[in-house]
């Protein structure tokens, strides 16, 4: 085999060595993302429905009052997208941050019901799948929200 031949061969091994990679990291991200839901007390199988797995994301993260705004902001901004012009794309910009900011606090907030700091909010923001299987797999527990005492005088 020459040099020109043993090239594609490498491209195509290259490739099939990174789409099994992908594969596995989703499959493994699925799975930690189902231990997640086991630890919040709730069905591993409502992590594989789509928008449901939103709306128990922000259930788990104490932050269900923000779930409405935010798929408000994240479905109004996509589907505005495809007719942007003008100033249009400025409130859809507008609308897709607001999105960003209130995943960012679901972020937070579910870092912090597993026990996590900031750092680990960084991490679950920017590398998600990733992130997921740290939580799904690792020692973490699920702290309760803390009921709040009324104390009457």
């Amino acid at each position: 085999m020459t040099l020109t031949e043993s090239i594609p061969t490498a491209i195509i091994l290259l490739f099939w060595l990174v789409m099994i990679s992908v594969h596995i990291l989703t499959l493994l991200s699925v799975a930690g993302k189902w231990r997640l839901y086991q630890k919040a007390g709730q069905a591993g199988w409502k992590s594989l429905i789509p928008l449901y797995s939103d709306y128990m994301d922000f259930r788990i993260a104490h932050s269900l009052p923000m779930f409405w705004p935010w798929l408000l902001c994240q479905l109004s901004g996509y589907f505005l997208i495809s007719i942007a012009e003008g100033y249009l794309i400025l409130i859809i910009a507008i609308l897709l941050l607001i999105g960003y900011t209130i995943s960012f606090i679901r972020d937070y907030r579910l870092s912090g019901a597993f026990g996590h700091s900031v750092g680990f909010t960084l991490g679950l923001f920017f590398l998600r799948p990733l992130f997921l299987i740290i939580l799904g797999f690792g020692r973490a527990r699920y702290l309760e929200k803390q009921q709040k005492k009324v104390t009457r005088q």
